[in-house]
């Protein structure tokens, strides 16, 4: 049934066991909710009313009264969102409920101890005692009432003002106060105001663990008893009296210390396992116990110390104890060895099972993981959490109806099962639900406070709902409770950059790159066709791009989408940027359905639109440009995305032409412009992606002479390919690319003034590139990489040109008419292999090796008639140029990593083959291959060593040489340019640009052979967290080798005698950024050259004086993002090409 029927049945279930759908949704009249009720509860509808027995799910309205027994908890959340907690023999009323701005949420503890968090108040929420009131703004705290009145308040985020009739004080965060009845509060110390909350957790008493000592432990069987009559008091006091008498019995140990970790007593539980080692000191089980409470106390280093205690064996309670302290140091690896051992040491383990699942889950391994899940499903079907773990696993795969019904399962059997809430949240995130997802997660939160997965999912859901700043506090908050994480900060980076607060984002990236090797999966951030979910991108969005570049080639990930879709914007030359943009649309097929204004944060299912026009300006052209796009992501049979753009230009043309006298004739043109484009991809399995694109394109010039000359160009382009996921660090990709061009310029001709001579051309091309890819990347190790592939390339091309020039003289005519019609044939193969070495945390080594092998034919026929009156004189010229080179291309590079200098040194050697990309890595220790000067069958030989510092966390600087020697196939008398396409960056639908990310190389340089070495230094600096700036200055050397014939017709080569086209000696540019919360985006950048050719001649007609010239991007968005505007200015001041003006206006929704 796919995503059809079978999820919407389990859907209804799901409404039938979570009652609201919104935020916080609960029926009319309802002032709050019991989600939970351990031990026994009892409520009452108002002061007078009898008292009868609460359950979990009961509806609360407003003045009623709830109070727990003695050993009991119980969890509230309230219409307003307020979640509450209440301890052992409380008495608590809710006295209103916030339901509409001017109303204040007013809450009466009368008696015990209550929790409290709240987010959404109106005005605030009020909790009275009998001797001060509360004031809450926006916080969590814990308040205790005794029997005498004395209130005292501890707060643990945020602000409460504390006041009664006698006086007030404010506390803030880790601060604590106290009242008397009849005195005015007064502020206290407490050591750790945390360590009060401990009993808020969801922690729950599983007597089937104990259930096999029983028939040893007379105490243990009478105290479980007491448990099913929901006794948790009298069981804590049977044993607690065993205890007492100094029994030799384990059991009771063990039992009354699990019993006390429910109840949050966490230093008493220690004590009690600590008797219990007194009595059996090499106990594995009381030493497990022991490792687990003092890893919920936040005493890793005491539970190190446990699990060095001599013991009678290694059992699978102690493994898994010895795997969750690794997997709270962040030790993924160690934690699934000792997990995975525990399942074979003890193989009716169920919480080993679980253990190693969820581990398994947390890193995306999801088929081990689902196979691991229930396996301790089968062992125990109401283990705590395991169907919940299961549904969140289905939910990371996208298989959503399991899902659905693995949360109904496990929501009707425990209906406060934080984890099963928090995967459904989840759930609902990606199916775009975010209001029915924060249900959801505040149900999980009020369970358990302290699950940091929980705390990162509603953030994502206050974000998705527009409360931006709930979701940066709760972001706030999951770092502390996990401060290993990146991702927190990595969904922190985004937000701010959405919100364009670009300095606090490029903080909070900093944060997650430093936590980065703790970094467990990024396949559930959204990515997007920029790739957002880069660490680099908040530097970027800066106008950083050299950091950017550094910080995304030290988290380069290859079976992540978002590095290789980064990458595409760093890199330069459009072989590069190709290969990484296709490699990311393999790797996430979905990415480019992403949002166009606000950030999902999660892979969400939405449509977008956007509707704009841009207007260009130059001397040489005025172009409209109206264009639509529409994106999104979708669940139909599986999920899916989808990108479709429809442009059109409609504008002049202004150039001129040389009559046969020389003489410019200035010329005006009409242009057409017809642009579409549509990409689709899939995740058809939770290893199975697919991914297609086609773009068509229509230009069509038609000059304003007599003979309406005409330009057209007709392209279209198609890929599609797949990709495999054997596991999260194994992965093959499959691609097939194909373009069909054709070229055509007709009824070209250029009289002179008196009409005595006349000028005439017309040619047309045609091309078919094609190429077929095929790549695996395997992790052998965590430190050993490894990737191979193979590719083949071909293009056909045929060209005619012909030109004709007649003059008229006083003894005849003479007509000159001259043809070349040319055919020609690449083909390239290459088979190659990479593998890097982790040696060290810091050091790095990489080495590749390709077979390449590149075939250029040529068959080229040229043909000239002179006709001088009745004499005609033809003459013919066939040139056959057949090249193959075939060769070994090795790679060779390092990284070291010293505090906080990156070296990187590579040597390459690479033959550009006849594709428009690759799937093969185009990056060595992070340096990229220099793929601007070097043509089809070209091969270039290159040694670079680069340095990045950064002297403190606004400053990056960089230094680098780099040498490179290139040989085109000039040698053959012919250089074939590339193969290009046009327009395949629209699928990163790029809504702001900045300066600093513009190509700044001026042209395609055509040489036969050159050599050139540069040195230079970066700059990047964050000036405020506005504004910033950032510099780059290159001294160049290079000389050009030019192959050409001599008298005989023999080819030649004349060494070192002329510069590579568009490579100055001096290079240096220096931008800034400015970013304002207001959403203004202002980018300018001035760059200076020196004196540069642009032929491979070098002629002085060529030549471009050395000039300084500046561009400027300034973007700003309405506060709801669905209106942008867009001014540039770009070549201003330039000497060699033509200063232009653009004007953009979008409207997205």
């Amino acid at each position: 049934m796919g995503y059809g029927l079978r999820g919407a049945i389990w859907g209804v279930a799901l409404l039938l066991v979570v009652s609201g759908q919104g935020a916080f949704a609960l029926p009319p009249g309802v002032a709050a909710e019991v989600v939970d009720l351990q031990g026994s509860g009892e409520r009452k509808p108002a002061l007078n009313a009898s008292w009868v027995p609460a359950r979990a799910q009961d509806d609360l309205s407003t003045g009623a009264f709830v109070r727990t027994g003695p050993a009991s908890k119980m969890a509230l959340v309230f219409a307003d969102e307020t979640q509450v907690r209440l301890h052992q023999n409380p008495l608590l009323q809710v006295k209103s409920v916030a339901g509409s701005a001017g109303e204040t949420t007013t809450l009466r503890l009368e008696l015990g101890r209550a929790w409290s968090q709240a987010k959404r108040v109106p005005d605030g929420l009020q909790l009275e005692s009998p001797s001060a009131t509360a004031a809450i703004r926006g916080t969590s705290w814990e308040l205790d009432v005794d029997s005498a009145g004395t209130t005292t308040l501890a707060v643990l985020t945020g602000s409460v003002e504390f006041f009664n009739a006698l006086g007030r004080v404010t506390i803030a965060a880790n601060e604590a106060a106290v009242a008397v009845v009849g005195q005015a509060p007064v502020r206290i110390v407490l050591s750790n105001p945390h360590d009060r909350v401990q009993w808020v957790n969801a922690l729950k008493f599983d007597p089937r663990h104990f259930a096999p000592w029983a028939s040893r432990s007379p105490a243990l069987t009478a105290a479980l008893a007491a448990v099913d009559r929901n006794n948790i008091a009298a069981a804590k006091s049977l044993l607690d009296s065993e205890r007492e008498h100094h029994s030799r019995d384990i059991a009771v140990y063990s039992a009354l210390g699990e019993m006390e970790l429910v109840s949050g007593n966490f230093d008493r539980a220690i004590a009690i396992f600590r008797d219990g080692l007194v009595v059996a000191p090499r106990d594995p089980e009381l030493l497990s116990q022991l490792v687990r409470a003092q890893l919920l106390s936040d005493r890793v280093g005491e539970a190190e110390a446990t699990l060095a205690m001599p013991r009678d064996a290694d059992t699978g309670d102690i493994l898994v104890a010895v795997g969750e302290t690794a997997r709270r140091q962040g030790q993924a690896q160690s934690a699934l060895a000792n997990f995975a051992r525990a399942t074979v040491v003890d193989a009716g383990n169920d919480r080993a099972w679980y253990s190693l699942g969820a581990a398994q889950n947390e890193l995306e391994r999801t088929i081990p993981a689902r196979r691991n899940l229930l396996q301790a499903l089968k062992l125990n079907a109401t283990g705590a959490g395991y169907e919940g773990e299961l549904g969140t696993l289905e939910t990371f795969v996208n298989r959503f109806d399991a899902a659905e019904q693995a949360f109904a399962s496990a929501l009707q059997a425990n209906p406060a099962d934080y984890v099963a809430l928090t995967g459904l949240g989840l759930l609902r995130l990606k199916q775009g639900r975010p209001q029915a997802a924060l249900d959801a997660l505040l149900r999980a939160g009020v369970m358990e406070p302290n699950y940091a997965r929980a705390k990162v999912y509603t953030a994502i859901a206050y974000y998705q709902t527009g409360r931006h700043s709930d979701a940066i506090a709760t972001l706030r908050q999951a770092t502390e409770l996990d401060d290993k994480d990146p991702l927190p900060y990595l969904l922190l980076s985004q937000i701010y950059t959405d919100l364009f607060r670009a300095g606090d984002a490029v903080q909070a990236s900093r944060e997650a790159l430093r936590r980065l090797p703790n970094l467990k999966s990024l396949n559930q951030v959204a990515n997007d066709q920029q790739g957002k979910a880069n660490l680099g991108f908040a530097l970027a969005f800066f106008g950083l791009e050299e950091w950017a570049l550094e910080v995304a080639q030290q988290s380069y990930y290859p079976y992540s989408g978002a590095s290789h879709l980064f990458l595409a914007d760093r890199y330069q030359g459009d072989f590069n940027k190709n290969s990484e943009l296709f490699q990311g649309f393999l790797t996430d097929p979905i990415a480019f359905g992403g949002s166009n204004r606000f950030s999902t944060l999660v892979p969400a299912a939405g449509n977008y639109a956007t509707l704009g026009n841009t207007y260009l300006r130059s001397s040489e052209q005025r172009l409209w440009n109206p264009y639509a796009r529409l994106n999104g992501v979708v669940d139909w049979f599986t999920r899916g995305a989808y990108f479709i753009d429809a442009e059109s230009g409609v504008g002049t043309t202004q150039s001129s032409n040389a009559d046969p006298n020389g003489r410019q004739v200035p010329v005006k043109g009409d242009e057409r412009i017809e642009l579409y484009a549509l990409g689709v991809g899939s995740l058809v399995t939770e290893q199975l992606g697919l991914f297609g694109y086609t773009t068509k394109i229509r230009d069509t010039v038609i000059l304003r002479n007599f003979t309406n000359t005409e330009g057209d160009l007709r392209k279209d382009r198609a890929d599609v390919g797949a990709s495999f996921r054997f596991s999260p660090t194994s992965m093959t990709w499959l691609k097939f690319g194909r373009t069909n061009e054709h070229r055509a310029f007709e009824r070209y001709f250029v009289p002179n003034e008196n009409a005595t001579a006349a000028n005439g051309a017309s040619s047309s091309f045609s091309g078919r590139p094609e190429e077929y890819q095929a790549r695996h990347s395997m992790d052998l190790t965590p430190t050993d990489h490894l990737a191979f592939g193979a590719e083949t390339a071909r293009d056909l091309r045929t060209s005619e040109f012909f030109q004709g020039s007649v003059f008229t003289t006083p003894s005849g005519n003479i007509s000159i008419g001259f043809l070349d019609d040319r055919r020609v044939k690449l083909s390239s193969r290459h088979g190659y292999v990479s593998y890097t070495k982790d040696v060290l945390p810091a050091l790095s080594v990489q080495g590749d090796l390709f077979w390449q092998q590149f075939k250029q034919d040529i068959d080229d026929f040229q043909a000239s008639l002179i006709i001088i009156g009745d004499t005609s004189t033809p003459l013919t010229l066939r040139t056959l140029a057949n090249v193959t080179d075939t060769r070994w291309n090795p790679r060779a590079g390092v990284v070291f990593k010293a505090g906080s200098v990156v070296v990187r040194a590579a040597w390459q050697q690479w033959t550009q083959p006849a594709s428009v990309s690759t799937l093969a890595p185009v990056a060595t220790a992070g340096i990229e291959i220099d793929d601007r000067l070097v043509s089809a069958g070209g091969n270039a030989k290159r040694g670079v060593l680069k340095v990045h510092f950064e002297p403190n966390d606004l400053t990056a600087l960089g230094g680098f040489v780099d040498y490179e020697k290139v040989r085109n196939l000039g040698q053959s008398g012919f250089r074939i340019p590339t193969p290009q396409i046009e327009f395949v960056d629209l699928l990163r639908n790029a809504q702001i640009s900045n300066v600093t990310a513009l190509d700044l190389a001026e042209g395609t340089a055509d040489f036969d052979a050159g050599r050139t070495t540069s040195v230079g230094i970066t700059v990047n600096r964050i000036l405020t967290p506005t504004l910033s700036m950032a510099a780059k200055y290159v001294r160049a050397r290079n000389e050009a080798d030019i192959y050409f014939k001599d008298d005989a017709g023999n080819l030649t080569v004349a060494t070192g005698i002329a510069k590579i086209p568009f490579v100055p000696r001096d290079f240096f540019s220096a931008g800034m950024t400015w970013v304002t919360p207001q959403r203004i985006y202002f980018s300018a950048q001035a760059v200076y050259r020196s004196r540069r050719f642009v032929d491979r001649d070098n002629t002085e007609a060529s030549a471009l004086r050395a000039d300084w010239n500046g561009q400027a991007i300034a973007f700003w968005e309405t506060p709801d993002k669905r209106w942008i505007f867009g001014v540039a200015a770009l070549n201003l001041g330039s000497k060699g090409f033509a200063e232009r003006y653009l004007a953009d206006v979008r409207f997205r929704f």
